[in-house]
């Protein structure tokens, strides 16, 4: 076992040291003709924005989404006690013993 590994370890120090000796290939070709020069240009002017509607800021309320809000944590904590609770048999539900992770506490807001 050491003498595969210490093989190992002095098979990847020769390829290191090839690879510090490893200098790229400089191309004699000026750069002048092989690159083109970059010039700046106008930027093209932005659309004119609409204003929203009036009328469409005012369909949501904050009473409506708290009302959504609370209705979808009690929905998740519903189905997170379902999952954890026994069936009928007195054994979990089957999707409750697959799951490996534990399931998060709900938050407290």
């Amino acid at each position: 076992m050491l003498a595969l590994r210490a093989d190992i370890q002095e098979q990847a120090l020769s390829e290191l040291s090839q690879l510090s000796a490893y200098r790229p290939k400089i191309d004699a070709r000026p750069a002048a003709e092989s690159l083109t020069r970059r010039v700046p240009t106008s930027i093209p002017a932005a659309p004119e924005l609409s204003a929203p509607e009036p009328g469409r800021a005012a369909a949501r309320d904050a009473d409506g989404l708290r009302d959504r809000l609370s209705s979808f944590q009690s929905g998740t904590r519903r189905g997170r006690r379902a999952l954890a609770a026994p069936d009928a048999d007195g054994e979990p539900s089957p999707s409750a013993a697959t799951d490996q992770q534990p399931v998060p506490p709900s938050p407290s807001w």
